[in-house]
């Protein structure tokens, strides 16, 4: 399933989307096959490749505590240095301080340090960036990227990690930089972006490059609709004092076959409006006529 369907109009256009994100609502939710993605985390965090995920935000930064102290909430110098850990477990569905302690799939808290427990414990891939401009990347845990690894984006101002992105300086940054010095403590927002995958693999990060394009290489007119799949990124950002600006990221996706008839129409047409530099961008434009006539199959045999 996704979690929503972001594209609302009949013909493409660079979307920035931002909605005001109410604080009762929570960021840390446990839907889409929580518990199976959150047991690939654990593997890919535990794996030899974990550095092509996490990078621990420089120890010098406040908030942050990236040695092995295994401490728990209970000691108050902790608490402060983990002030986000604190924050996402109080924006989780599924977390609490009573997750000190094993419950359901919740690992015990002193077994990791803390701001890695919290990455076990989530869905979601986390981001860190400075609080003021120009917003550069400083850490996080990104598991589940679409076609980018997080240690590519580190040290990197906001700007420089969207370049290449079609129409993004041009259409975009203005309202995103003037959004992102607005951000105000502990406000949350919220965005979706969407995509097509050649494959359901979560992990599509640079080090998968090889297998996602085998996969992409396999698609044809018969088999799109089964083997492509619409991805949804459900995208939050907040800003914490003394923390930066946080940017989650939830993945959704489905194969195309599974949207309904409503959502493929508007796919179609978005595809068909779409520029060529950002079907390129996006790893769409060498399966688009496959996917297009995948569509228009399953339109025409959709009950009138």
């Amino acid at each position: 399933m996704i979690e929503l369907f972001p594209l609302q109009r009949s013909e493409f256009q660079h979307q920035f989307g931002i909605s005001a994100m109410p604080a009762h609502v929570p960021i840390f939710r446990t839907i889409d096959c929580h518990g199976d993605k959150v047991l690939l985390k654990r593997e890919l965090l535990s794996g030899a490749h974990r550095d092509h995920y996490l990078v621990q935000s420089p120890s010098d930064r406040p908030g942050f505590q990236t040695d092995t102290d295994h401490r728990s909430f209970d000691d108050p110098p902790n608490r402060r240095l983990n002030r986000f850990v604190t924050w996402a477990i109080e924006r989780s569905e599924h977390l609490s301080e009573d997750s000190r302690s094993p419950h359901g799939d919740i690992e015990p808290f002193d077994a990791y340090p803390p701001l890695e427990w919290l990455y076990r414990q989530t869905q979601e891939d986390i981001v860190f960036l400075s609080p003021e401009p120009p917003f550069v990347v400083t850490g996080g845990c990104v598991c589940f990227p679409s076609g980018w690894s997080l240690p590519n984006k580190v040290g990197q101002p906001l700007l420089e990690v969207h370049d290449g992105v079609p129409g993004f300086a041009e259409q975009l940054w203005k309202k995103t930089s003037g959004l992102m010095s607005r951000l105000k403590i502990d406000r949350s927002v919220w965005r979706s972006n969407w995509g097509i995958r050649p494959s359901p693999d979560l992990d599509q990060s640079l080090r998968r490059t090889a297998s996602v394009q085998s996969q992409r290489d396999q698609i044809n007119k018969g088999n799109a609709m089964r083997h492509c799949y619409f991805r949804v990124e459900f995208q939050t950002l907040t800003k914490l004092d003394e923390i930066g600006i946080v940017f989650t990221i939830r993945t959704t996706q489905c194969p195309l076959a599974s949207l309904t008839t409503e959502q493929l129409t508007c796919l179609r047409d978005n595809l068909r409006s779409c520029p060529e530099a950002t079907l390129r961008y996006k790893g769409i434009a060498p399966m688009l006529d496959a996917i297009c006539t995948g569509i228009e199959r399953q339109l025409n045999a959709s009950p009138r």
